[in-house]
Formats: C-alpha cells, sequence, structure tokens
C-alpha cells in the first residue's frame, strides 16, 4: 500500500455475528471478524505481512490470508497458538467423520454401565442425556452436599428425546441412580486403574502453591479440576481422550492424519466446558420460571461451582461439538473457495516464512510479545488486541484445555502481560510489560505505516496506561473511533446504562521523526472540553445519551492530541459544572440537552435527519437492517454518529409505519 497517502478515516461497522469457522472453540474477547477483515482490507494489499502480537483465538490471522495477505501470530499462551493454526486447518470432511465416527462408536460401547439404563416406558434399553444435581449445603464455600433433582433419557425404541423423568412416578430409577452414582465414586481410582484411563493433574494455582485468582465457592478451599466434574464425566472424558490417541497416536508423522488430530483434540477440549459442574441451570427468564429447565454455559470469566447444575452425557456432548466441527470446516472452505486461496502454508520460524514466495501464509511462534524474533522493519501492518489489565485471566481459564492437551506452559504465565496480584503482577508490571511489546512493534513495522489497536473500556486508568505505552514506544495516535457493539434486537439493551458499550479503535502511526503531543494547559484543556460538548449537541441538535458525549470528546482530544487525558475525572467536572450553571440538563435516562435550545444555532435533529436518509433509500423494507446500519454509519459519523439504541428502534419504527401506510413488505 503506498502509505504516503492520505489514509480515509475509519468509520462505525455493523459487527456481525461468528461465522461458524470461528464458533469451533470458545475464546474470550473474540472481536467481530468483519470489522477486522475490514481493517485489514483498508491499510493492506495483498502480499503484505499483518502481524497480531497478542493472536488469542486468531481472527487476525485468519482473516489475513483468507483476504491473500502473509500473517504472523504471537502469543505467550500455547493454546492460543494451537486454537490459532486448527482454525485455518483445512482437511478432507469425509476423512475428519470416517475417524470422528471411530472414536465415537469405540467410546459408546465402552459406556453403558455408566449412562445405560432400562427405558421405564418400553424396557429396552435407553441412555441418560442429562442429570440435574443440586446442592443441598448453603455454604457454598463447603464440601457441597449434591443430590439428584431431574433426571433425563434418549430411547430410540419410543422415540423419547432428552425426555425428563417424574420424580414420583419413577422413584426406583432415581434410587438406583443414585447408588450408581456411590459406586462410581467409592470405586474411581481402581477403575482407571483397571481400564488403564490417565486423567491429568490440574491444580487451579500457580507453581509457588499461589491459588488462582478466578476460582470461587469450594474451589478456593479445594483448588483441583476434579471438582469441576462429576467422577462419571471424567471417566468418560478419560475414555474419549484415550480413543483419540488409539486412532491417531501422538506420534503419528502423516502431516493429513495431525491436522485431523487436532481438528479433533480441538473438538474435544470444546467440551470440557460443558462437561463441567459450570453448566448451570436455566430455570427462569424475563422473570417468569420455565416449564422445563434449559441447559446454561461456562460463560463466566472464573471457574465456579453453580448451586444447580447439569451433568451432561460427554459423548453426546463430544458428537454435537463434533457437528460444529464440521461446519466450521465447510465454512472455511467454502471461504478458502471464494477467496481463490488454494494452500495455506504454515511456519514456525522466520527464514523459511520469509524465503516463501507464498502470499497466503502464516508464521505463528509461541513466544511473549515483549521479545518478538522478527527483524526490523518487516511488517506491513499490525491490528492487535491486546490483554486489558485484569478483566481477563487468559493463562488462568485456558489452564482447563492446557492441561488436557499435555501442553508444557514451562512456567509461561510469568511473561504473560496481565495485572493479577497473585501472580505478584500490579500495574506497573503491566504497563512496563505493554510498552516493552510495544516498542517490539514499532521496531519490527515498517516507517509510515499503522498499528490499530483495539480495546473494551472499563477502566479509564488502564486505558490511559494502555495507550500511554504505545506512545512512549514512539507511535502517534493519528485516529479514534469507538466502535459499536454487535447487538441486533431491542432486547440486547436490558442493561444499556450499567456498562460502557463497544470497543476502542486507535489508530497509531510509526512516523519518520516521533510527533510528541504537547499538553494544554488545564485552563485550555477545560475550555476547549466544554466547546467540544456545546459543538456535539449543537451540530446534533437534539438531546444526546451521555456516553455520546463521552465518545465524541476522546475521538475530539486525539485529534489534538490529548487523548488519555492525566485527569480522568475532568470531563465529569465539566459537565457537572455547566449543569450547575443551568447551560445544559441531563434526564432520568441520561440524555443531555441545552436548558435553552434557542440560544443555540442547532442544526435540523439527528434523528430527523437520519430519518429523511433512510426514506430516500430505494425499497428500504427489503434492505437487511445490517445494510441500512452501515449506510447510516457511513454517513452520519463524528459528532453525528447515532447511538446505536436509537437507530435500533428508528430503523424498526420506519419499517413498521411503512408496513401501515401500505408500501410493500418483505
Amino acid at each position: 500500500m503506498n502509505v504516503q497517502m492520505e489514509i480515509p478515516k475509519d468509520t462505525i461497522l455493523l459487527a456481525k455475528t461468528h461465522p461458524p469457522m470461528y464458533l469451533i472453540h470458545r475464546y474470550w474477547a473474540r472481536k467481530p471478524y468483519n470489522v477486522v477483515k475490514a481493517y485489514i482490507q483498508k491499510y493492506t494489499e495483498p502480499g503484505d505481512v499483518v502481524l497480531d502480537p497478542f493472536c488469542g483465538s486468531g481472527v487476525t490471522i485468519a482473516e489475513s490470508v483468507l483476504l491473500g495477505r502473509n500473517a504472523i501470530g504471537i502469543d505467550v499462551n500455547p493454546f492460543s497458538v494451537f486454537l490459532t493454526q486448527t482454525t485455518i486447518i483445512s482437511v478432507e470432511i469425509s476423512k475428519l467423520v470416517q475417524y470422528f465416527t471411530s472414536i465415537y462408536e469405540a467410546v459408546n460401547a465402552q459406556i453403558t454401565d455408566l449412562y445405560g439404563v432400562k427405558c421405564p416406558y418400553c424396557n429396552n434399553q435407553a441412555v441418560i442425556t442429562q442429570i440435574i444435581w443440586k446442592n443441598m449445603q448453603n455454604d457454598n464455600q463447603l464440601p457441597p452436599n449434591e443430590q439428584i433433582e431431574e433426571i433425563r433419557i434418549n430411547c430410540s425404541h419410543c422415540d423419547k428425546s432428552n425426555d425428563s423423568l417424574d420424580r414420583i412416578r419413577h422413584v426406583t430409577l432415581y434410587k438406583e441412580e443414585t447408588h450408581r452414582v456411590e459406586q462410581i465414586k467409592t470405586n474411581f481410582k481402581k477403575i482407571l486403574s483397571k481400564e488403564n484411563i490417565t486423567l491429568p493433574t490440574i491444580k487451579f494455582q500457580y507453581r509457588n502453591g499461589v491459588k488462582f485468582k478466578q476460582i470461587r465457592h469450594f474451589l478456593i478451599q479445594e483448588p483441583d479440576a476434579e471438582n469441576l466434574f462429576t467422577k462419571r464425566n471424567l471417566l468418560v472424558l478419560g475414555k474419549i481422550r484415550k480413543a483419540i490417541n488409539s486412532n491417531i497416536p501422538p506420534q503419528t508423522k502423516d502431516p493429513v492424519l495431525l491436522d485431523i488430530r487436532n481438528l479433533i483434540l480441538l473438538t474435544f477440549t470444546a467440551n470440557l466446558g460443558q462437561s463441567s459442574k459450570m453448566v448451570w441451570v436455566i430455570s427462569k427468564r424475563k422473570g417468569k420460571y420455565r416449564d422445563k429447565k434449559e441447559v446454561g454455559s461456562w460463560t463466566h470469566h472464573f471457574y465456579w461451582n453453580p448451586k444447580m447444575f447439569f451433568e451432561i452425557n460427554p459423548l453426546i456432548g463430544f458428537r454435537n461439538r463434533m457437528e460444529k466441527t464440521i461446519r466450521a470446516q465447510r465454512n472455511l472452505q467454502k471461504r478458502l473457495h471464494l477467496n481463490k486461496v488454494k494452500k495455506i502454508l504454515r511456519f514456525g520460524d522466520w527464514a523459511p516464512f520469509h524465503k516463501s514466495s507464498a502470499n497466503t501464509k502464516i508464521l505463528l511462534i509461541k513466544s511473549s510479545a515483549e521479545r518478538i524474533n522478527l527483524p526490523d522493519e518487516c511488517v506491513d501492518y499490525i491490528f492487535t488486541d491486546p490483554p486489558y489489565g485484569d478483566s481477563i485471566q487468559y493463562f488462568e481459564l485456558s489452564t482447563l484445555w492446557n492441561k488436557w492437551l499435555n501442553f508444557q506452559t514451562n512456567n509461561s504465565e510469568k511473561f504473560e502481560i496481565v495485572i493479577n496480584p497473585r501472580q505478584g503482577k500490579e500495574k506497573t508490571h503491566y504497563f512496563n510489560g505493554l510498552e516493552n511489546a510495544f516498542n517490539e512493534c514499532y521496531r519490527v513495522l515498517k516507517k509510515e505505516h499503522f498499528m490499530t489497536l483495539t480495546f473494551h473500556n472499563t477502566d479509564i486508568s488502564v486505558r490511559n496506561g494502555l495507550i500511554q505505552s504505545v506512545r512512549n514506544a514512539g507511535f502517534h495516535l493519528d485516529s479514534l473511533l469507538f466502535q459499536m457493539p454487535p447487538r441486533n434486537s431491542l432486547k440486547s439493551y436490558l442493561h444499556y446504562e450499567k456498562s460502557p458499550v463497544g470497543d476502542y479503535f486507535l489508530r497509531f502511526r510509526k512516523t519518520s521523526t516521533p510527533l510528541l503531543p504537547q499538553k494544554m494547559g488545564l485552563n485550555d484543556l477545560s475550555e476547549n472540553i466544554k466547546s467540544i460538548i456545546i459543538e456535539v449537541l449543537r451540530i446534533r441538535g437534539e438531546p444526546t445519551p451521555i456516553l455520546i458525549i463521552y465518545n465524541c470528546i476522546d475521538e475530539e482530544l486525539a485529534k489534538l492530541g490529548q487523548f488519555p487525558l492525566d485527569d480522568v475525572t475532568i470531563v465529569e467536572k465539566i459537565i457537572s459544572k455547566m449543569r450547575n450553571s443551568n447551560e445544559i440538563t441531563i434526564n432520568k435516562n441520561r440524555y443531555i440537552w441545552f436548558t435553552n435550545p434557542t440560544d443555540y444555532a442547532s442544526k435540523v435533529p439527528l434523528t430527523q435527519r437520519i430519518s429523511s436518509y433512510l426514506k430516500s433509500i430505494e425499497n428500504f423494507r427489503l434492505n437487511p437492517s445490517g445494510k441500512l446500519y452501515n449506510l447510516v454509519y457511513s454517513q452520519f459519523n463524528g459528532f453525528e454518529t447515532p447511538d446505536r439504541k436509537d437507530l435500533t428502534v428508528l430503523i424498526e419504527n420506519i419499517k413498521k409505519n411503512t408496513k401501515n401506510s401500505g408500501e410493500k413488505t418483505d
């Protein structure tokens, strides 16, 4: 790309839901693929090298090679590198199904005594699909006293599918099941030895014995992963892993089989969460109790023991996850075909990666971003989502997966850039680590090229420290955009006012000569912020959500070289002062407006302008909402950026009114 050209400012894009290729395995804070894709298209050309020094789940890497770019992913977490690589593995689906079927049938033949049951309706063989357990111990810090609340079965003979068995009517079956569970617990170690099943030893603590930060309930007293599973589920999981190793040995030299093995292993770890006690019971929605309790999932950023949980038959879960893996493969192969990508070459070292003439190749390095083993100025563009303070403890949360995969972390957690007092890592350690990482990013990026940094805004002091660490490395903050969240309906705004919404997207440039911003004096800064508030309201011409005001201030201060602010409370103080002097009012919904609007030459209300624009779009109602959002954000941005919630209401109302007026509908 000709980086001497003036690059247009970024604009908000409606985030799409993840396609199947990214649903093969859960990961935290995965950025919308279409937004990542748009940035790569904007800032690079085919054949360019894209770097993500905190590659996480690998979205940047995958989208880069699918666009004909070369990608370098770095992460200190071995599971992240494994997930990134496996996400873009393309295999022969028929072979994948063949090996999965062999593994499934081998295990299915071995678990009749664990989950098999006589169907109470037809007396034929049935299988337990789910059991709901309840901890009768009121104090969740004490050892749990778990009792069966509900049993569900599948019976192919009488077409029962996940049928709930009545406790009173089938009391004998409940007693027999309770007895079986007790027998399994009593003989657990004997069964493991007899069947030659090995389970990983997983302690939720660091090598020095200090317990993880992100554990809850009884796990605090006994930080052992065995407490997250029923003994029966551990046995089945052990059988599945043993069957995987039997069908495709770890030492196989066949690259085709190794890729299939990795996909099946990723399917296996994807099933661990849903095979654990962290599958909480959803008893009600919107305050109303459900006729049938629903299955939750491991949604929290910690390990925990819910009061009530589902024990899900792990083999059924494994089969369901494999169906997702197959859908992921089909989606990947379709995208490869559409993008005319015939083959993705994978490398582990710079020299062969650089030597290769391919334009769709990846280099994955398990390493700290503080020490990037790449030559100077070899990267055309960096897109990354760095670890954000203490919000997600990636290493702790990946422990379950790393251990089951026998990955050697070799004390790698000590190189994790994070805020975690349990590791002796306070904010100073975090900021120093980030500055070291961005020094490396600055070194490997070509002059006058860009780095896009994205993160979720939760802690202002951490946000400011993060951005300052990038500036300290020599980068110039070129622009800032607040990307609205991937929300498509009014229902998703339940907690709209209770937490920050969306993500920061910051564009940094490696300039030939470092540009150091000159800080304003407090009075000048205060006057600038007040002027921005007035100008935003004047241009919008209507009451505006306070979150929008804050976002506009951040964007404008970035242009002035004054972002981030040293005093993060100054904006709040200025708004309070303007309110007290009766210049502005703030209603109960946290919308700001002039106390006397006639004192300002305001424009036509923004909502009215957007409404007119929407109605001018040909075949308005036939356009999908996603396209309408992007059209609006391309026309109305900066100070005119509409609030996502208000825009959703406006689009739905216009569609409703045009339908009622007799216009042709969908």
